[in-house]
């Protein structure tokens, strides 16, 4: 639906870069974003749906081609983010403008994300990077 990975191509390749262990040059994130429910209630789900893709190619159009975002379900996306990027990672995605149609007109969204961060290390896998991130946000 939003144009990035999902949870299974998400775990693709987490194991591809886990066997060429390049994993620890990344830092794993957990984006969850903030008051979605609000905006879906605003401008209905099927709008909603809408912003949730734009936010997503706007991220994907953002990171590097050896980098990864992807949406793990609702408003929860996670990305492999170089370490020597990370900050400009979380400046960037700290407020993302997305602008819909809605009632014939166009509808402004700041988008903004509470996230959880894990810096990789050699023996980590996939499935504990994300777990450790979900733990990390909370």
């Amino acid at each position: 639906m939003t144009g990035v990975y999902n949870t299974s191509g998400l775990r693709s390749l987490g194991a591809e870069l886990t066997a060429k262990k390049e994993l620890k040059n990344y830092d794993g994130i957990f984006v969850n974003l903030k008051n979605f429910n609000y905006i879906n209630k605003m401008i209905t789900s099927r709008q909603g749906d809408v912003v949730l893709q734009k936010y997503a190619q706007t991220v994907q159009k953002f990171i590097q081609p050896d980098e990864v975002f992807a949406r793990l379900g609702g408003d929860n996306f996670f990305a492999l983010i170089k370490k020597d990027r990370i900050d400009a990672f979380l400046e960037f995605t700290s407020d993302v403008e997305v602008s819909v149609e809605f009632g014939g007109a166009p509808k402004l969204f700041h988008v903004t994300a509470r996230m959880g961060i894990y810096s990789m290390t050699e023996r980590d896998t996939m499935v504990e990077a994300m777990n450790n991130t979900s733990m990390a946000l909370n």
